[in-house]
Order: C-alpha cells, then structure tokens, then sequence
C-alpha cells in the first residue's frame, strides 16, 4: 500500500505521525501490560491460569488472523477510513475487557481487541508512507520503534496501573487515548487513494482459525486429567480437530493458486525444520516471558510493578544486543550466536527455579524463605 500525495508542511506531516505512532504504542502497550496482570485477573475472576493465559494469546492470535486482510481493507477502502474505524473498534473493545464480568467474556473481548489492532499496522504504515513521500523510508523506519518503545513502557505501566488501581483500569486508560486519536485522526489524516485488490484467501484463513483455536484448547485442557474421563476426552477430542484442520490447510495451501502461506515458505530449502525450530523457540521464550510476571508475583511476593519491570528489563536488553549481534553475526556466523542464545536462555530458565530464599539473599532483600 505505496501510494503518492501532495507534500504538506512539516509540522503537518509529524503531526499526523505522531498520531499514528501513538495509536501503535496504545495497541503495543496494552499487548504486554496485560502480562503483569495476570495475578490480579485470575484472582478477580475466580479462573485458572490455564484460561486466564488466553487473554494474551488470543490477543496475537486476532492479529494472525487479521493481517492478511487488513492491507485490502486500506486499499478498497482508503487507509484513513479503516485506520479511524480500527482504534474505534479498539476503544470500544477496551470498555467491553475492563467491564468483563467473567474469564469468557474477557477473552472474546481480548480477541476483538487484537483483531483491531491487528488492523493498525498496514494501514498505519500505508499513512505515513502516503504523507512523507519520497522520505517515507526514514519515517517508516522511526515509526517502527513503535514495538520496541511499547514491550519497554508497557509492563511497566501495567504495574504502575496494578499498584494504585485493579486491572480493569489498564483497559479503561485506553478509552480517553481512542477518543483523542479519533478525533486527532479525522482532523490531520487525509485519505489515501482506493485501489483494487485481488481476493483475499478466506477459506485458508478459516482452517488457520480453526488449527490455532482447538490446538490451543487441547494445550489448556491438558491440566484437566484429573477431572475423570472427560478432561482427557476433551484433549483428545480438540487435538483430532487440530489434527484435522492441519491436514485440511496444508491441503488447501498447495491447491490454492494464491494462499494465505505460500507452501516453499513452510518446507523449501530447510525452512521446516527452521519453522519448527521457531514455532519451539517461540512457545518457550513468548509463553515464559508473558508468564513471568506472575510466577515472579506469585513465588517470590513482588509487587506488580517490580514484576512487570522484569520485562522491561528483558525487553531493553534485547534491543541493545540486537544492534551488536548484527556485528557478531558478520564476523561469527549464525550457529554460535543460535547456541550461545539457547544455552543463555535455558541457564536463565533454570535460574529462575532458585528457591525464594535464594533469590532473596542475591537481591539483598530480607525476605523469609517459604
């Protein structure tokens, strides 16, 4: 979505990025900061941690879902049209989260919400492309700290949130931000010229949901098998499904003349064992990093903003090692960086089995031992 306008003045042009951006780092900010919430959501909702997890997948699992549709959407509609609508439908998606009353609700709420902010990316991306021209490229790639700066700030602002409010107050704070934006957006954002687009691939996209979604139910219901014989039944049952649906999809993407994977991305020239070396790595850095503010709030008593801070932490530090791995990685190749990484992660892992008292005496804090 590249498209030409006539050049504004400058205090124009970064008005309309910073309207953009700050919509990226509303979207951004509360995909971590819900992390430090955990605690206090599975305690308020009486739910187990199993389900009250899905608040943070589901959230990635709508924007998965809404990529491939979101850059047509600009296109036919015009990128300020459905931009408007996007933080829109987020704002309202937050009032609905901070008003759940249950675990389900919430969840669907979480979905819709990272359906809209799935949106938020292409057609952003396509504003500021459109508004700075032939210096698009510097502005697209300052707009894309937008990530970065949000996994630093939003655990901490979760924290600070917690420490003088609930959790539902992380989700209302979006509703006066939405408001601005919306209103910021209708007056600064031109339209962007509609073009036609090819047909997106709805039925690879529907077996994509249907994997995603009953994968993950078998996942959380395996903590069900002590439920007599329906916990395992019900394992059994969502991975037959999944089972399915992978045979289904993986059909359709070699029969489809434009699907939603290319099939040479998922298995040509080594890159299946590099996806499920992804997919793994993945699951064990993203699943331990959402949880690892409640498991710091819940083994060794730390306040929800010290335990969001861990995040920050982890997020500033990959940042500045980025930049040097790119100069290791010309010097050094990539399988010592690929080993030296695991080996780090997994000693961090076991690290953060040391027992509380532990723990304790190497933060110098006077905390008794459980």
């Amino acid at each position: 979505m590249t498209v030409e306008t006539a050049p504004r003045r400058a205090l124009v042009r970064w008005s309309v990025f910073a309207t953009v951006v700050l919509a990226m780092l509303m979207h951004a900010i509360d995909q971590t900061s819900v992390a430090t919430a955990l605690s206090a959501m599975q305690s308020d909702l009486g739910a187990s941690l199993a389900w009250i997890g899905w608040t943070i997948t589901i959230y990635s699992v709508g924007q998965i879902l809404v990529l491939p549709f979101a850059g047509p959407m600009g296109d036919r509609f015009g990128a300020r049209r459905v931009y408007l609508l996007a933080v829109a439908a987020f704002t309202v998606m937050s009032v609905l989260c901070g008003l759940s009353s249950g675990t389900v609700e919430l969840i669907i709420g979480r979905f819709l919400q990272g359906l809209s902010g799935g949106v938020l990316l292409p057609v952003a991306t396509a504003i500021v492309s459109a508004e700075f021209g032939a210096d698009r490229d510097r502005a697209i790639a300052l707009f894309s700290t937008a990530f970065p700066i949000g996994a630093v700030l939003g655990p901490i602002a979760g924290g600070l949130i917690l420490t003088f409010a609930s959790w539902r107050e992380i989700f209302f704070l979006n509703v006066p931000v939405g408001i601005v934006l919306v209103c910021a957006g209708r007056a600064l954002i031109r339209e962007t010229p509609r073009t036609a687009v090819a047909r997106v691939d709805i039925a690879g996209i529907a077996w994509l949901t249907v994997l995603l979604l009953s994968g993950m139910v078998a996942i959380t219901r395996i903590g069900s098998f002590g439920e007599g014989w329906t916990g395992p039944a019900s394992v059994a049952a969502a991975a037959a499904v999944s089972l399915v649906a992978g045979r289904f999809l993986l059909r359709h993407l070699h029969r489809h003349p434009d699907p939603i994977i290319p099939p040479r991305l998922l298995t040509g020239q080594r890159l299946g064992l590099m996806n499920v070396m992804n997919v793994l790595f993945g699951a064990a850095v993203i699943g331990f990093s959402a949880l690892l503010p409640h498991y710091a709030q819940i083994r060794y008593d730390m306040a929800p903003i010290a335990a969001g801070g861990l995040l920050t932490v982890r997020a500033v530090f990959m940042i500045a090692l980025s930049a040097l791995a790119v100069g290791l990685l010309r010097r050094l190749g990539h399988r010592p960086l690929l080993l030296t990484g695991m080996a780090a992660i997994t000693v961090a892992w076991c690290s953060s089995r040391c027992p509380r008292s532990t723990a304790a005496r190497s933060c110098g804090s006077p905390s008794a031992p459980r």
